[in-house]
């Protein structure tokens, strides 16, 4: 058994470390990150002590307390700091928010004002146009992980929806997987 981390492409650079950083903390300790499939259940005490820990973890990883406090400015306004930060760090703005709330360097009262601002600051990813999206699957998700997922897909191990959610893709997408890993 290893372990597996995935990280959703999607997502802005930025998030897709934290959620590395996230989820290295729950390799450290042991603990998965899936969740109970029952979801008539809510999140447990004990997973919700877990994501915390995770979280605290992923912001230590790429916001050093004492390094953050150094570099935050007293003198400069909030939009400042979170920028040089950000900068710094290459994080996000809202993880430099976070940070910035969890040392004391700002309230809450302007912590959920900035975070409404950061939040329409966002703009959506584009969708880019062209080239073959067969060529990145394989480097994307790792060619051995991704024959493994399909392969376990057709030999009725895996369902088809939950092969398509693990690589990123459409159900409809993994027939062409199976072809080309049959004609390489």
């Amino acid at each position: 058994m290893a372990p597996v981390v995935f990280i959703n492409s999607r997502d802005a650079k930025a998030a897709q470390i934290f959620t590395l950083a996230h989820e290295l903390g729950h390799l450290w300790i042991g603990e998965s990150a899936i969740s109970s499939p029952d979801l008539a259940h809510g999140s447990t005490e004990e997973e919700y002590r877990i994501e915390k820990f995770c979280n605290q973890v992923a912001a230590e990883v790429l916001t050093p307390q004492a390094d953050f406090l150094q570099r935050w400015n007293n003198h400069k306004n909030l939009e400042e700091n979170i920028a040089e930060i950000t900068r710094y760090y290459k994080v996000s703005s809202i993880v430099v928010l976070r940070r910035a709330l969890e040392l004391g360097r700002i309230n809450r009262d302007s912590f959920f004002k900035q975070y409404k601002l950061e939040l329409d600051k966002q703009q959506p990813i584009k969708e880019s146009s062209g080239g073959n999206p067969y060529a990145t699957y394989w480097t994307r998700n790792s060619k051995r992980l991704t024959q493994a997922i399909v392969s376990a897909t057709f030999e009725g191990q895996l369902l088809y929806r939950d092969a398509a959610s693990l690589l990123g893709v459409k159900v409809k997408t993994l027939e062409g997987l199976r072809e080309r890993m049959e004609g390489r």
